[in-house]
């Protein structure tokens, strides 16, 4: 709401800016107008909370996921070392 209510800020260019449609932030502008801090309860804090929880879980997962990348390079490896082809030749 800030920005929009900046000068020679339109409000389709802050609604470009947010990738949403300019009737969907005049809907949000006008119930703030109405309603002030009351519009949107809690916004912001679980926003940023549920940002973090992300972000953990993505660390997570990439470790889970390299772990699994060493597993496999480890089993390959150990697979093409440890056994070799049969060979018909060698058995004279």
């Amino acid at each position: 709401m800030k920005r929009a209510a900046e000068e020679g800020v339109t409000d389709v260019l802050v609604a470009e800016e947010l990738g949403i449609n300019a009737r969907q932030l005049r809907r949000w502008r006008d119930e703030f107008r109405l309603l002030g801090d009351d519009a949107f309860p809690d916004q912001g804090h679980s926003r940023d909370e549920e940002l973090t929880k992300l972000k953990r879980e993505l660390a997570k997962v990439k470790q889970e996921r390299d772990f699994l990348k060493d597993a496999a390079a480890i089993s390959t490896s150990r697979r093409n070392t440890l056994v070799k082809p049969f060979c018909w030749r060698c058995i004279v």
